[in-house]
């Protein structure tokens, strides 16, 4: 399998009702938890997709991209449908997607 056949999605649409607060702006050390997955995955995948219906301050690089979730308050397989239209749309050939929280 082809590292480069593989989408790398980020599913941060959440609510984060049970924790509380917007768990992408929450700090643990000196990166937020979506800024320390980003760090862990970004040299692994050719594109990253961000599925979010948040407002997101990240530094912005080449190959990631946020997009919205195409369904609201479905959960986390609505981030996967999300990136797997977006994958269609763009006609990218990605036979794979690996998702991280």
């Amino acid at each position: 399998m082809e590292e480069n056949n593989i989408l790398g999605v980020i599913l941060a649409g959440g609510k984060s009702k049970r924790f509380g607060e917007d768990k992408n702006q929450i700090k643990l050390g000196d990166k937020t938890l979506l800024e320390h997955v980003l760090y862990k995955i970004t040299d692994k995948f050719k594109e990253i997709l961000i599925v979010t219906n948040h407002t997101l301050k990240i530094q912005k690089k080449e190959n990631i991209i946020i997009i919205p979730d195409c369904l609201n308050d479905l959960g986390p397989l609505a981030g996967v449908l999300s990136s797997m239209k977006w994958v269609k749309e763009n006609d990218k050939s990605y036979k794979w997607i690996a998702t991280f929280p």
